[in-house]
């Protein structure tokens, strides 16, 4: 175990259990690059660590690859996302662990590039689809498209995070829904919160490059249903 997957998972359990909903911890994201209190100060902390984190051989999106294969030979349903932000990973978090999972592990990689091209580079492949195909599993690129198409246009802040509620996590609620009984959901990298003057806005592969470089991996194994 790496010191990047006790702190995310840490966190996730920790807004879990004081019933933080996907709106709450959005705007906690957004705050948190200041520092703030609370689930704020949780995730500064793990900004913090991002971004003083050194390159090693275990953080490395090869290494996630090696073991998404294992997995994928075990019996698991890939599903391979472009772009699954920190607000993504623990509502798709807190909705799997709602249904009461048999298993439920969250690992975290460094995409230092912050974006699809630097994954696909590290990992050997010509686009995500072909990633999705070499591990028999499904590519979804729903999350990205809206990032660029939606996410990426200024506003305030409390606007911002309509949109997020209504477009991300509507979208995060369904495939924790409709996902196999023993899945793995891996992602490329995730996304940071920019600002022009007081409007708000989401990017990735850019300065401040830091939430960014999360790439998750998520393993479910869920009750079987009768």
């Amino acid at each position: 175990m790496h010191q990047l997957w006790p702190p995310v998972s840490r966190l996730l359990a920790s807004a879990l259990r004081e019933g933080t909903g996907y709106s709450e911890f959005f705007l906690a994201v957004a705050r948190a690059y200041a520092g703030g209190r609370g689930l704020s100060s949780s995730i500064h902390h793990l900004i913090k660590l991002l971004e003083r984190l050194q390159p090693t051989p275990e953080l490395s999106l090869r290494s996630a690859l090696l073991y998404v294969e294992k997995l994928g030979a075990g019996g698991y349903a890939p599903v391979v996302v472009d772009c699954l932000g920190l607000p993504e990973l623990y509502w798709l978090y807190a909705k799997l662990r709602e249904a009461q999972p048999r298993a439920l592990a969250v690992y975290a990689y460094v995409n230092e590039t912050g974006r699809t091209s630097g994954f696909l580079e590290e990992v050997r492949k010509a686009s995500m689809l072909q990633v999705a195909t070499t591990l028999g599993g499904q590519k979804v690129s729903s999350l990205d498209r809206i990032l660029h198409e939606v996410m990426s246009k200024p506003a305030q802040l409390e606007e911002l995070a309509r949109k997020a509620h209504t477009h991300f996590g509507a979208y995060v609620e369904e495939l924790a829904r409709l996902l196999p009984t023993r899945a793995f959901i891996v992602s490329d990298h995730g996304y940071d919160f920019a600002r022009e003057g007081d409007l708000w806005y989401l990017e990735h592969g850019r300065e401040p490059n830091i939430l960014s470089k999360l790439a998750p991996l998520v393993v479910v194994e869920k009750h079987y249903i009768y």
